[in-house]
Parts: structure tokens; sequence; C-alpha cells
């Protein structure tokens, strides 16, 4: 009887541990990534309208302070401050539903956005998800706000940096770059790596790291699903906790205060 009691015990706390119940909140830096927003659709990839209100009004009530990649730039490379509680949102892809539904929202909750833009797409639609949808023009881009949405790299024709060779990925971060400059485009030089894909083996991964210093692209951004803890050691290794229109408003409070745990990964 008291094995099964032991068992019962352990398996309830193995749980509690597994759902984050009872692991405490992480100080730093939560980076949190979005793709679509809808008037109404909420799937892995979709957050719809209602969902995007109900989170930046609790980030604004939790009194999370926004910062740009540009501000967090600032800080890893000058060590300047950053304010208490900071919290950079992006989104990746720049979709037009971005600016129709997510802007207005980032404006009325006084939060800013950073944008990171698949420069092959951009004016045209995306064609690596099963519902295509259309991309920002540089017109649109161009006349943005900039002091809500900030934009940055992701690529120029979208693919996965997992299997690619370094040849590939320094072609591809060129024209990532030549097409933001030909097309006038303000942008902070970081980069968010599409899928969050980036070289398995240990030397093409030094390798794409030191290109991307050498063209001046001074943060990468990965998934990890983690909070950053300061100071952030691997520029090229920032962490991002995905948010989905399939997460309950419970599972996005324990996402945006303590990560996700491996399980939810």
């Amino acid at each position: 009887m008291i094995w099964i009691i032991v068992t019962i015990i352990a398996i309830v706390i193995f749980l509690l541990y597994q759902y984050s119940v009872i692991v405490p909140s992480v100080k730093g830096l939560p980076v949190l990534l979005y793709h679509k927003v809808s008037e109404s659709v909420c799937n892995d990839m979709t957050v719809s309208i209602s969902q995007l209100e109900e989170q930046f009004n609790f980030i604004s009530s939790q009194s999370y302070s926004p910062v740009t990649a540009e501000e967090l730039t600032a800080h890893v490379y000058k060590n300047v401050p950053l304010p208490e509680k900071p919290i950079l949102i992006t989104f990746d892809d720049g979709y037009v539903n971005n600016l129709e539904f997510a802007f207005p929202l980032l404006k009325k909750y006084d939060l800013k956005a950073t944008v990171f833009l698949p420069t092959q797409y951009i004016g045209n639609a995306s064609n690596w998800d099963e519902n295509a949808a259309a991309v920002m023009s540089a017109q649109q881009i161009n006349s943005t706000d900039r002091e809500i949405i900030e934009y940055a790299l992701h690529s120029h024709s979208h693919f996965n940096y997992k299997n690619a060779s370094a040849v590939e990925i320094k072609i591809d971060l060129k024209k990532n770059l030549q097409a933001m400059n030909d097309a006038g485009i303000i942008y902070s030089p970081v980069f968010a790596y599409p899928y969050g894909g980036r070289p398995k083996d240990p030397s093409a991964l030094a390798t794409m790291k030191s290109m991307m210093k050498e063209m001046n692209i001074l943060l990468a951004f990965r998934i990890g699903n983690r909070i950053n803890k300061f100071p952030i050691t691997d520029f090229y290794e920032i962490k991002r906790i995905s948010i989905s229109g399939e997460d309950s408003f419970r599972t996005f409070k324990t996402k945006l205060k303590k990560g996700r745990l491996k399980q939810l990964s």
C-alpha cells in the first residue's frame, strides 16, 4: 500500500513540474514569436484578434517594458541598460495581416514589435505554409510607424538553414541584405532563422555565425522556447517562445513568465 501512495505522489509531483505549476518564474528577457493574425482563425501558426488583444492587455497590465531588437543590440554590445521587465515581441514573415490586425493593438497597448522579412516574398504571398497569405509590399513596409514596428532580416528565400551548406547560406544572406537595401527599407541588422533552423554540424554552425558577423548581422534568433537569462552569451542563439493560436490563455501566461518546458516544446 505504501509503495502505491509513494508512486501516486511521485506522479503528481512529476506532472506538476512538467506543466510548470511548481516551476518558478524566470527572470530575464522573454522574446515572443508570432506569425499570422486572423479575425477568427486559431491554429498553430495563427492567433485571432481576440487572443492577441487578451495577450497584449496582459503584457501591459503586468508592467512589461517593450524593447526593440535595436535596443537589445545596444545592450549586448555597448552595455546600454534595458528597462525593468523587458520583453521583445516578434512576428515572422511580414504578413499583411500583421499590419491589419496586430499594428492597431500594439498601438492601443503602447507596445512595439520587430517583424522579420523574407525579402523574396515582399509584395507577394507566402509559399511555405498550407494557407498562403499576402506579404507586405515595400510601400507598406516603408510607410509603417517605426516607433511601433521595427523590421529585420528573415532570409531571402525562406529556406531552412538546418541542412544548408555555408555557400548556400552566404548567398541567401547577401540576397536578403541586398533586397532590403534595394527596397529602401530601414531595418535592424538582426536575423531570425526560418523554421528556427541552424546547421547541425558544429563546424558549419560556427562558419555561419562568422559569416553573419562579417556581414554586420549582430544578433540572430532561434526558437528554443526559453526565457533568455542575462548576460546573453551567444548573440546568434537568442531564444524565442512560440505563441500558437492553439494555446489557452493560461498556457500563454505560463510561457510568458516561465518559458516552455520540455514536453511542450
